[in-house]
C-alpha cells in the first residue's frame, strides 16, 4: 500500500487500542474490570495489513530499523534519564539502571516497558519476510495457502514455547507467536475491503455484532508480552480473528473520531512516550488525593497531554526518533 495513503478508520482502530494501552498502564481499567491485554495482538494484525512485498531487502531493513529500532533505543534512553532524574529529585520512582536501556528480557527490565513491542514487531516482520521469500523461491504454487499454513506452524511453535515458560532476551519466542497474527493481517489485506466500497462495506457491517459476540464467547486471558495464553491455540486464533473483523468494520462504519483518530495517527509516539508521562503525573497526583482519584485524573491528564503537548513536540523536534520522519504531519 502507498505510504502516503491513510485511512481514517484504521487510525481510529489504532487510536482506540492505544487509548486502552494508556488506560491499562495507568491502572484505570482495573478500577472497572480485569482487562484482557489483546491490544498488542491487534497492532500486530494491523501491521501485517500494511506489509509491502515490493520492498527490497535493503529498503525493508532501512524502513524497519529507522521506524522501529531507532525509536526503541531512543525512547528507552530518554525514559531512563527521566526515571533517574525523578528519583534523584525524591519522586517515588523505581531506580532504573541505564545499562538496561539497550537490551530486554522478561520480567521487564526496561525503563519504558511498552517499547518491547517495537523489537517484537521488527523480528516478526523479519520472520514473515524470510518466510515469504523462501515460499516464493521454493513453492510458488498455491502461494497464499502455503503462507497461511506456514504461519500457523510458526505461530504454533511460539505459542507452545510460551506454554513451556521459556523467555529469552529480545522476545524471539513472542515474535514467533506474532507471525501468525501478522499473517492474519496480511491475508486480510489480500481480500477487497480496505478501500471504501458501499456495497461491500454494507455486507461487512453485518459481521460486526456476530464477530464481537464470538469474541466474547471465546475470550480468555491473553498476554503477548509474556507469551502466555490461557486458551487453546485454535481458540486464540478464532478469538483474535473475530475481534479484528468486528472492530475493523465498526471503525470503518464510524470513520474519524476526534482525538481517537489523531492518537491512532501517531500511535507509535504515544506507545513510546505514555510511560514517560504517567509516572510523573501519578507521583504528583498520589501526593494530593486518594489512589482511585489519582488514577482517574492521571489517565485523563495523560491523554490530554499526549494529544496537545507530547505528540506535537515529538513531531516537531524529534521526527527521526518518533517514527514520523517519512510522513508529513497534518
Amino acid at each position: 500500500m502507498n505510504d502516503r495513503q491513510r485511512y481514517d478508520y484504521i487510525d481510529t482502530l489504532k487510536g482506540g487500542a492505544i487509548i486502552f494501552v494508556v488506560l491499562y498502564h495507568s491502572q484505570f481499567l482495573s478500577l472497572v474490570y480485569t482487562p484482557n491485554s489483546v491490544r498488542p495482538l491487534l497492532f500486530m494484525i494491523i501491521s501485517g495489513m500494511f506489509f509491502k512485498e515490493t520492498l527490497t531487502w535493503s529498503e525493508f531493513f532501512k524502513r524497519n530499523l529507522m521506524g522501529l529500532i531507532l525509536p526503541y533505543n531512543a525512547y528507552n534512553l530518554l525514559c531512563g534519564v527521566e526515571y533517574n532524574v525523578l528519583h534523584a529529585c525524591g519522586v517515588n520512582m523505581p531506580l532504573q539502571d541505564l545499562s538496561a536501556t539497550f537490551y530486554a528480557s522478561l520480567p521487564h527490565q526496561l525503563p519504558n516497558t511498552p517499547t518491547w513491542f517495537l523489537v517484537t514487531l521488527f523480528i516478526t516482520s523479519l520472520l514473515f519476510r524470510c518466510m515469504v521469500s523462501v515460499i516464493d523461491l521454493i513453492i510458488p504454487q498455491h502461494r497464499t495457502i502455503v503462507i497461511a499454513a506456514m504461519a500457523l506452524i510458526v505461530g504454533g511453535v511460539g505459542y507452545y514455547i510460551g506454554h513451556c515458560g521459556i523467555h529469552t532476551p529480545l522476545f524471539p519466542e513472542v515474535a514467533l507467536t506474532g507471525v501468525v497474527f501478522y499473517t492474519m493481517g496480511y491475508m486480510f489485506s489480500r481480500f477487497p475491503g480496505i478501500e471504501y466500497n458501499k456495497s461491500r462495506d454494507t455486507i461487512g457491517y453485518l459481521f460486526i455484532v456476530p464477530c464481537l459476540m464470538v469474541y466474547l464467547l471465546l475470550r480468555g486471558y491473553v498476554s503477548m508480552a509474556e507469551n502466555n495464553y490461557s486458551v487453546p491455540y485454535w481458540q486464540l486464533l478464532m478469538m483474535m480473528a473475530s475481534l479484528y473483523v468486528g472492530v475493523f468494520y465498526l471503525c470503518k462504519l464510524i470513520g474519524r473520531v476526534p482525538m481517537v483518530t489523531y492518537l491512532g495517527r501517531y500511535s507509535l509516539i504515544v506507545l513510546c512516550t505514555h510511560l514517560m508521562v504517567i509516572p510523573l503525573l501519578m507521583g504528583v497526583c498520589l501526593r494530593f488525593m486518594g489512589h482511585d482519584a489519582a488514577v482517574v485524573v492521571t489517565s485523563i491528564t495523560t491523554l490530554v497531554m499526549l494529544r496537545w503537548i507530547v505528540v506535537p513536540l515529538c513531531v516537531k523536534y524529534l521526527p527521526w526518533i518518533s517514527g514520523q520522519w517519512r510522513r508529513s504531519s497534518k
